[in-house]
């Protein structure tokens, strides 16, 4: 792992751990809720690093860089409604209904991440710039969230909020960091057909 690549591992791990269910309903100030905070800020801005050294070191078709600048701009608005979110958590009810309706539409901004991810992920495969499961990965990356995040509130009722949590988790922070961490150690590997020596898209 080189200075190039080490966000994208680091960020990776770090944004698949913040939406972990294990963290539960913490309280505002807790350590819990301070700690989720601040993994969730790192992750995200250690993957928005990444995300811009990896499209600003390969050469991309039309197709890659829309899907980097979705993913870009799909990160910043998961930073953004991060501090909003952490912001409104401390306000009076009044403030904290403001904040949530500003916040509401910058969260669902943040899954432009998940679409830019499967189109940089098509343009690997075309391209042939990153090994096939690596490609598949970040092909199927907004597939799952349309499909994992209704499967995980269906669940709700039927398995409880355990188990519909975990499912929805599962479809959204965890396969999206894990599929950019992959990329991060494909990158660390410079070798012929890796995403540093061949154009994508």
């Amino acid at each position: 792992m080189n200075s190039r690549t080490w966000p994208a591992v680091v960020g990776g791990v770090l944004f698949a751990a913040a939406g972990a269910p294990a963290w539960g309903e913490s309280g505002v100030g807790s350590v819990a809720f301070v700690g989720q905070l601040a993994v969730s800020m790192l992750g995200g801005g250690l993957l928005l690093l990444a995300v811009i050294v990896i499209a600003r070191s390969v050469r991309v078709g039309a197709l890659g860089r829309w899907g980097f600048g979705l993913v870009v701009a799909g990160l910043i608005a998961h930073l953004v409604g991060t501090v909003l979110g952490a912001v409104g958590a401390g306000l009076a009810s009044v403030a904290h209904s403001v904040v949530g309706v500003v916040s509401g539409p910058v969260w669902m901004l943040a899954h432009l991440g998940y679409i830019g991810t499967t189109l940089v992920g098509i343009a690997a495969w075309r391209a042939g710039s990153v090994p096939r499961p690596v490609a598949v990965a970040l092909i199927t990356c907004a597939p799952v969230v349309l499909v994992g995040v209704p499967a995980g509130l269906a669940l709700a009722s039927a398995a409880g909020t355990v188990v519909s949590d975990s499912v929805a988790w599962v479809a959204t922070e965890l396969q999206f960091g894990l599929v950019w961490l992959l990329v991060g150690v494909v990158r660390s590997r410079p070798t012929v057909g890796s995403p540093a020596e061949v154009p994508v898209g």
